[in-house]
């Protein structure tokens, strides 16, 4: 699953707040902490079943893109998104999913790709 989070709309308003830190060196690993966390929340919220807390994660007009393994992409309407992981969760109560590694890096300023592997 590859993530695009945008700084400053992404709904964690924290990161904003931490935007405001020191010197570049710490801003880097404050920038990293920050979309970690937010990544953490994306999963604990997911297999907790807390699709509001989950949905609102995401900016109102998020699109998400989904990457195969052949890394062709498809696109998908947040609300059309979040009906599916309801559906997806209803189907297996209890599931829960784990990220196993995540792989973050600024791709342009203002921009970061985060690639999660999860189980």
């Amino acid at each position: 699953m590859a993530v695009w989070v945008s700084r400053i709309p992404m709904a964690l308003g924290l990161l904003a707040c931490l935007l405001v830190a020191s010197a570049q060196a710490e801003l880097e690993d404050v920038e990293r902490a920050a979309v970690e966390r937010l990544l953490e929340a994306y999963f604990e919220r997911w297999s907790a079943a807390d699709f509001d807390g989950y949905g609102a994660l995401f900016h109102p007009t998020a699109v998400i893109h989904h990457v195969d393994d052949a890394g062709r992409t498809t696109r998908q309407a947040l609300r059309a998104f979040l009906r599916g992981q309801r559906r997806a969760h209803a189907r297996s109560p209890g599931r829960t999913e784990v990220p196993l590694s995540m792989d973050i890096e600024e791709q342009r300023p203002g921009f970061v790709r985060a690639l999660v592997h999860w189980e």
